[in-house]
């Protein structure tokens, strides 16, 4: 699953992505596999054409030859804010059966509002 380095990433390197069709190569730490292994990682369109909230669709696939077997992870970002819109694709929940689960994950517009830091009252 992609996770919060995946999403630095996808920040600092926004203006080469926005070009479509240009991908970059680049190794991810797997801890769970105390390895790296490298993912292409390229904007494959854009998202939710309905609204006034255009979105760019970046697609994280496997480099080499597991790339042909493993699922892409799409991840959708409002253009205006770079913000994470939607995930798609594995993630690392596994079923009773020990498979990866397939998720599609849609964040709300805005962050909800923060709640005070009062006491509970008793």
């Amino acid at each position: 699953m992609a996770d919060a380095g995946f999403d630095e990433f996808v920040r600092e390197q926004w203006e080469s992505l926005e070009q479509k069709g240009i991908a970059s190569t680049v190794p991810f730490l797997v801890p769970s596999l105390l390895d790296s292994v490298t993912f292409r990682v390229r904007k494959v369109g854009r998202g939710d054409r309905s609204t006034a909230k255009p979105q760019s669709v970046i697609r994280l696939s496997l480099a080499g030859a597991l790339g042909w077997f493993l699922p892409d992870i799409d991840v959708s970002y409002r253009q205006r804010d770079r913000r994470l819109m939607r995930y798609r694709g594995l993630t690392n929940i596994r079923d009773a059966g020990g498979e990866l689960l397939k998720a599609q994950i849609d964040f709300p517009e805005s962050r909800p509002s923060q709640r005070s830091s009062e006491s509970p009252r008793t």
